[in-house]
């Protein structure tokens, strides 16, 4: 059973939960406006965060050394995007951000229409950030390596510039084909404000490397362009091997979805290539995933034109046509109010 913890009420002591080896979850309800200096920082276990943009005073270090902490989910009711831009700012790591952003626009017709949500998934990745002393200057300089800071100057505290984090994904996508895979899964998933420039570039890029992305999928171990020039070795033999880190048969591998819903969307939509998929195939038979080796070998004969499109659930109706995702099921994760 999972842990989660609720919170409702105005605010979260500086450092209440700090090294809390236990909670797995914490869901902030609307009623809390602050949180604390440290407050979820270095929590071990700690998975995901639930908030909406009531929340308006963060203190330092709110998620510092996150650990575990891979998900925040905002709903953004008034317009705020300062929860996504502190927490940003709290961690260098790799960071998904999942968005229901309420359109309470004035000028649409209907009561109903005006409280329309629009989805947003957004993918930050790591950075590290190496000081340097400057010892004529007597100051300190630092050397950012990697996207992840520039990803975070595209979000604002009033909204999020879609264009300028389109923008930076030949950067992401040069030594880390997962990172960029997640990036442009999560886009294409949810296009808020995605332009066809950008869709196509995302496109390309996941049917260019059906390889990797199916061992990702299969729960293989993807090795980074550098390490594979380095090694020099062939796509069977970089298949070889599960990756012991990867999310379990049948369990999320972004957000709430699915390696099988992940490659029922790619396939649908065209963007699995039919003829690279031995190696991840071999891996989730090994892990014994049957759903996913099954939806391997339709994407596969669907590629080749063997079968007319049947995909179906999650993937198939998916959110960027429009569907809806149920999430309903026997039992549920242990809860405290706090």
């Amino acid at each position: 059973m999972s842990r989660v913890v609720i919170i409702d009420r105005e605010a979260v002591k500086p450092h209440e939960y700090d090294r809390n080896d236990t909670i797995e979850e914490v869901i902030l309800t609307d009623r809390v406006k602050r949180v604390g200096s440290f407050a979820f920082s270095r929590c071990s276990r700690l998975r995901k965060i639930t908030l909406s943009d009531s929340v308006t005073d963060f203190g330092d270090g709110v998620i510092r050394d996150p650990g575990s902490l891979r998900e925040i989910e905002v709903t953004i009711r008034h317009g705020n995007y300062g929860a996504v831009k502190e927490l940003l700012a709290d961690s260098d790591a790799e960071m998904l951000f999942r968005l229901h952003i309420e359109d309470n626009s004035a000028d649409l017709a209907s009561e109903e229409s005006r409280r329309r949500t629009i989805e947003v998934m957004l993918v930050f990745p790591a950075y590290i950030s190496i000081p340097e002393e400057n010892t004529m200057a007597r100051q300190i300089n630092f050397d950012i390596q990697g996207s992840g800071m520039g990803y975070r100057e595209a979000v604002l505290r009033k909204g999020i510039k879609y264009r300028d984090y389109d923008s930076l994904f030949s950067k992401a996508a040069v030594d880390n084909t997962v990172l960029a895979a997640k990036i442009a899964v999560s886009r294409l998933l949810f296009p808020h404000e995605l332009s066809d420039k950008s869709k196509a570039v995302y496109e390309e890029f996941l049917k260019s490397r059906t390889r990797d992305i199916c061992l990702w999928l299969a729960g293989g171990k993807v090795l980074t362009r550098t390490e594979d020039k380095a090694m020099d070795l062939s796509a069977a033999s970089v298949a070889s091997e599960a990756d012991p880190e990867a999310p379990g048969p049948g369990e999320p591998f972004l957000a709430e979805f699915t390696a099988a819903d992940i490659l029922g969307f790619l396939s649908k939509r065209g963007l699995i290539d039919g003829t690279q998929i031995e190696s991840a195939l071999r891996i989730a038979a090994g892990r014994h995933d049957a759903e996913l080796s099954a939806s391997l070998i339709e994407a596969g004969r669907r590629a080749r034109g063997g079968i007319e499109d049947t995909a179906s659930g999650a993937a198939s109706s998916g959110p960027a046509d429009g569907g809806n995702k149920d999430d309903s099921g026997d039992g549920g994760p242990e809860e405290f109010i706090l």
